[in-house]
């Protein structure tokens, strides 16, 4: 990502034959009054910031939250109102009017370090009392999962999700309850290099922890539940998502060509095919740059010389517009791959309105321009039972989880409408 910032536009590449890496992730919208609480973070956020950095700019005040007081951040008013720093904003709150039918939660993940506040790490008890609360199913997506199953003060991983999973599914064995966890994360984290590289040290580390939190060794989640007699198929299953499309490499190499700056389109290859005003002229190729990307009329720069082609026959003609009339195949069959369309009826990369070869240099071309590429998910998305869901920015992780390293926040919302259901073969 941050490899030649300043050579944004260098490819690193080839878009034509490498896939795009899809990403997949979640977001939500919030009214009424808890968006106070978020404001109320932010201000406190702001503050701490303000006192730690910028003392002295009269031009970035102190806030004061909504709901009035200034909590925590109440010293740092004290030690700068002599050098008028703090400017108070009146806030319009204008809830009132809000409703819903979603009891709603702020948490966050935050300390003295990160936002001048107590240690709190409100996302990872939210998490941990929803898991043990479910009645039927968690479904976790998120970019990590490292967690640990138990409380031990020597372990490097602290973060108690993994523990309320093994106790929750224990439960479940030991009352005879359908119950099920079902975790999405990415196939392999996103960090550069190569694995086999000493520069993927980050990545291979990721990945140990994660094996170690799910299967690896006594204390993972797999094996706790084995040593109580409890086959974890039954209850908790992981995956990864993968896409597939296809590169329909012509119109992307057009693609490319315009984005480069040049306003070359395809229907101007055929006009300079069937000649500029009426006179008929053949596009050459030649070392140097043609001249209709340049958006000049079909003739090539050669030595600072003007060379034009010979004239075309009719079957040139033909020849070349079956080769550059813009294609009947889509530009993505994702559609079909992903969602079960019928993939056979597609029209394929090379096929026109005159021509749909299907011998086996067709097909071997074909089959060529179809690439897959792990979904990246990048998600933090937890649900309940279809009526709670815990969504924020925190990741699976002690970085996230513990509220005294990354500074996190996220919303617990529980569903209060609810609309007859059948779950686990009961209403």
């Amino acid at each position: 990502d941050f490899d030649h910032v300043k050579d944004w536009d260098m490819r690193l590449i080839d878009k034509t034959v490498i896939p795009r890496m899809p990403w997949h992730d979640m977001s939500l919208c919030v009214m009424g009054a808890p968006v106070l609480d978020v404001a109320r973070h932010f201000c406190e956020r702001w503050n701490f910031i303000k006192h730690e950095k910028a003392k002295d700019k009269d031009n970035i005040p102190f806030l004061q939250p909504p709901l009035g007081g200034m909590g925590s951040q109440q010293r740092y008013i004290e030690e700068d109102s002599e050098t008028h720093h703090y400017r108070k904003y009146r806030h319009n709150h204008r809830t009132h009017g809000v409703t819903g039918t979603m009891r709603t939660q702020v948490l966050r993940s935050s300390a003295k370090w990160s936002s001048g506040v107590e240690l709190e790490h409100s996302i990872q008890n939210a998490y941990i009392a929803t898991i043990l609360e479910a009645q039927h199913y968690i479904y976790i997506e998120n970019q990590f999962f490292i967690t640990a199953t138990e409380m031990n003060d020597g372990s490097i991983l602290k973060n108690q999700i993994g523990n309320a999973i093994v106790k929750r599914i224990i439960r479940a064995h030991e009352e005879q309850e359908k119950f099920k966890v079902f975790v999405l994360m990415p196939l392999m984290p996103a960090f550069p290099a190569d694995l086999s590289t000493k520069d993927a040290a980050t990545a291979r580390l990721v990945m140990h922890y994660q094996y170690i939190s799910i299967c690896r060794g006594p204390n993972s989640i797999v094996e706790k539940l084995k040593a109580t007699g409890i086959d974890p198929d039954e209850y908790i299953r992981f995956y990864s998502l993968r896409s597939y499309d296809r590169i329909n490499r012509s119109k992307l190499e057009e693609l490319l060509v315009k984005a480069a700056g040049y306003g070359n389109t395809t229907q101007q290859q055929l006009d300079n095919i069937e000649g500029h005003e009426g006179e008929e002229a053949e596009v050459v190729h030649h070392a140097g740059d043609p001249d209709f990307a340049r958006d000049t009329d079909g003739s090539f720069n050669v030595d600072e010389e003007v060379e034009y082609g010979r004239i075309p026959d009719d079957d040139d003609i033909r020849r070349h517009r079956e080769q550059l009339e813009e294609g009947i195949a889509s530009d993505s069959i994702a559609k079909d791959a992903m969602e079960g369309g019928d993939i056979e009826s597609e029209p394929w990369v090379n096929d026109t309105k005159y021509s749909q070869p299907r011998d086996d240099e067709a097909e071997r071309e074909e089959a060529s321009d179809y690439v897959t590429e792990e979904l990246y998910i990048h998600a933090k998305l937890l649900i309940a039972d279809d009526k709670v869901v815990i969504m924020g920015s925190a990741n699976l992780n002690d970085r996230s989880q513990c509220g005294d390293r990354d500074s996190e926040i996220a919303l617990i919302v529980e569903d209060k409408d609810t609309i007859p259901s059948k779950m686990n073969g009961e209403y």
